[in-house]
């Protein structure tokens, strides 16, 4: 009984030898702590765009690429891709400030307050949701229901130092006027992927643009860190040194199970 899940144990290691080992490496990583912004990105924001820091701390250490709004795409460019990668993985924080609505779609002078959405997308894939800050419930849910109450699955909740500084609408004045309102989500998305590049876009829809403000996205903004994106790879061993390991490896676990068993014979010459 032991010789078969000594033998059987080999079998598995020889299986999965044979299937490939999976790397990973990180082969690009941002947290927008320089000032400049590399140019692997670009965006359709038509107001001005890049490295910001948050009121929370006062010494403006924490930084993120943005004020993005609107219907802005914000796209990342990657080259260099090894050329063994078998699959990605994009790892990022949204930054969503001020008052996403989700689903609430009251109007004020004739404009819907939402739905408000953010997402991202690249050649494979489009993931979306709604999000709100605010009275209205969103589509983003840790628990696969179809509507969730504001900020569901955020990862730090009015940390930022975000305030609303602009009058709501008369309904929702005593809740939200002066109230902290930014929340922060973490993305992870894993796909397969072939060739030397890829590239990311990260898209809201619906925001709130007011021109009659000091910064038109005064009303709903967002913005992104700690952008990481990880290359795998899958090493394959060759057949003919496969076998090699395998045939050596059963010879010591026989020699091994014989001379524990002290069937090992010297003939004669």
């Amino acid at each position: 009984m032991g010789r078969r899940i000594v033998v059987g144990k080999v079998c598995l290691a020889a299986i999965a030898l044979l299937a490939g080992n999976a790397q990973a490496g990180v082969i690009y990583s941002n947290d927008f702590q320089s000032a400049v912004v590399g140019q692997e990105w670009a965006s359709t924001s038509p107001y001005a765009w890049g490295t910001q820091s948050t009121p929370v701390p006062a010494d403006s250490s924490r930084k993120f690429l943005g004020y993005f709004g609107g219907n802005d795409v914000t796209t990342l460019a990657v080259s260099g891709i090894p050329g063994d990668t078998t699959k990605i993985r994009l790892e990022f924080d949204a930054y969503l400030i001020w008052s996403w609505d989700g689903n609430d779609t009251r109007q004020i002078n004739n404009i819907p307050l939402g739905p408000d959405v953010f997402g991202f997308r690249n050649e494979q894939m489009e993931q979306s949701w709604t999000f709100s800050q605010g009275v209205g419930t969103q589509s983003y849910c840790d628990s696969g229901m179809a509507a969730c109450v504001p900020t569901t699955g955020a990862v730090e909740r009015y940390t930022l130092g975000y305030r609303f500084e602009v009058d709501p609408i008369t309904a929702d004045i005593v809740t939200t006027k002066g109230a902290p309102m930014d929340s922060v989500y973490h993305f992870v998305w894993e796909g397969l992927h072939t060739g030397p590049s890829t590239t990311f876009e990260f898209f809201s829809k619906g925001l709130q643009v007011r021109t009659d403000l000091p910064f038109p996205y005064m009303d709903e903004a967002w913005g992104l860190d700690n952008v990481r994106i990880s290359a795998f790879s899958t090493s394959i061993v060759e057949p003919s040194t496969l076998w090699l390991m395998l045939a050596g490896g059963l010879s010591i676990i026989m020699f091994s199970i014989a001379r524990h068993h002290g069937s090992m014979k010297v003939l004669p010459a």
